[in-house]
């Protein structure tokens, strides 16, 4: 992977493949090694950008994780790499950071592919938030990401794929969990996806606990010119369970949307 810092935090980041840029944004504890199977679909074809967001995998962690300093730090890095305007890919938590980059430059982005993530604004937040955190301090370490890890994938799904996560949330900087759960958990991104200019396609799962399709649904109805897309059976990490399903859809939704 290669480094470089931007807005104060060290980027680590897969840069392959040539043609229109793609950014591709992971989720909460994940990193750029969710995206090795999109990757290899989309390579021939497209440039692929796949940084590990502040707190996760190699990229550094020096000030509490917020959606916008995220979000400056990988515009930053596309501005480093001459890679605008590039399509994005986020799912939950990275989708939050799509959006919020959109706000801080649209020029920046083609067409947004925003995955498993309602628009917030929920006003139970914090107290959920309370009581998660308190649970995370009260268990180890290991015991709580292996069940944060199994609430986010169905029943069926491979226990290398469950250990590969599992290892990716422990090896998050001490701190990083709590302050970007914090960030994306009390995120109110209702405004932010009504201003949403580019052809965006909205893909929700239909056993998804954390982010129920419904809520997602809420999403592509905000967001102007979007389509919207179900997988069924899948739960929110629907783009490691179901990886043919959603890749079909990025590659027709980019098809579809030339930038």
């Amino acid at each position: 992977m290669k480094q470089d810092t931007f807005a104060g935090e060290t980027i680590a980041y897969v840069d392959i493949g040539t043609g229109p840029s793609v950014l591709l944004l992971h989720s909460l504890g994940g990193g750029a090694w969710v995206w090795n199977s999109l990757i290899e679909r989309l390579s021939p074809t497209y440039r692929c950008i796949a940084p590990d967001l502040p707190g996760h995998g190699s990229s550094s962690y020096r000030q509490p994780f917020t959606i916008e300093g995220a979000a400056t730090s990988i515009a930053q890095l596309v501005d480093s790499l001459d890679a605008a305007p590039a399509a994005v890919i986020g799912v939950s938590l990275g989708g939050h950071v799509a959006i919020q980059m959109h706000e801080q430059g649209p020029q920046r982005l083609g067409a947004m592919v925003l995955a498993n993530h309602s628009l917030g604004g929920r006003p139970q937040a914090r107290t959920m938030i309370e009581g998660l955190l308190a649970r995370r301090r009260a268990m180890p370490e290991q015991d709580y990401a292996r069940e944060y890890v199994a609430s986010r994938f169905s029943p069926e799904v491979s226990a290398d794929l469950l250990t590969r996560y599992e290892q990716s949330v422990l090896a998050m900087a001490p701190g990083a969990y709590e302050t970007a759960f914090t960030a994306l958990a009390t995120m109110d991104a209702r405004a932010a996806a009504a201003r949403i200019s580019r052809p965006a396609l909205v893909v929700a799962s239909s056993a998804d606990v954390s982010s129920p399709a419904d809520s997602v649904r809420q999403m592509h109805l905000t967001i102007p010119d979007s389509t919207y897309a179900l997988i069924e059976g899948a739960n929110h990490f629907a783009y490691l369970q179901s990886p043919d399903s959603f890749n079909e859809l990025v590659l027709a939704h980019f098809a579809a949307h030339p930038w």
